[in-house]
């Protein structure tokens, strides 16, 4: 609340106006708190330098949702649009 009133007063941007997030490190804290962006629709872009942890963000992400698809609170749509947010580096 307090943040919002001193955006609006030309502070720090709002959190209605971030659309992007960047997230630095492609371990299992990174990609957690990417699929939690990408679950509250940002798009999301992962930073790291090593090249195998960045190939395996979406397969880590997708065992998360297809977990939730299993349980019935996530579809397959919705669950390729969440993997789809989030772009890695």
């Amino acid at each position: 609340e307090r943040e919002a009133l001193r955006s609006r007063y030309g502070g720090r941007p709002s959190a209605a106006s971030i659309r992007r997030i960047g997230v630095v490190g492609a371990g299992t804290m990174g990609v957690g708190i990417a699929g939690c962006f990408a679950d509250a629709g940002y798009d999301v872009l992962l930073f790291d330098n090593n090249e195998a942890a960045l190939d395996a963000v979406s397969a880590k992400l997708e065992v998360t949702y297809k977990a939730l698809v299993k349980r019935g609170k996530l579809d397959e749509r919705e669950m390729g649009e969440r993997v789809a947010r989030v772009r890695t580096t």
